[in-house]
């Protein structure tokens, strides 16, 4: 702040939200496997569909809440990429069976 001022205070809360969906990336293994087992077109209907939620979230977020509007966007999609690659390859048996109780 000392050497820039106070004009880049969005963008540091913005940088906060960011780093913690580093997690998210742990998820390409997952996605590596799809590719890997002839599902490619799999993938790239996931990544379609993720490209256009983003879009769309952007086109809502970033006029109400600027630089904080496109980081939520980013979380948001992030979250539906991963949910998506992790149902997919569950469905197709790759995940951990669960057992239910009852």
């Amino acid at each position: 702040m000392i050497l820039f001022g106070t004009g880049d205070t969005q963008s540091i809360i913005a940088l906060h939200i960011l780093v913690r969906t580093i997690i998210f990336t742990w998820s390409a293994p997952f996605a590596r496997l799809l590719e890997a087992t002839d599902k490619q077109l799999i993938m790239t209907k996931i990544a379609g569909i993720s490209v256009v939620v983003n879009i769309l979230l952007n086109l809502v977020l970033i006029p109400k809440f600027s630089l904080i509007g496109a980081t939520i966007s980013t979380v948001l999609t992030e979250i539906i990429l991963v949910g998506s690659i992790f149902r997919i390859n569950y469905n197709f048996g790759y995940g951990i069976p669960i057992k239910k109780k009852f």
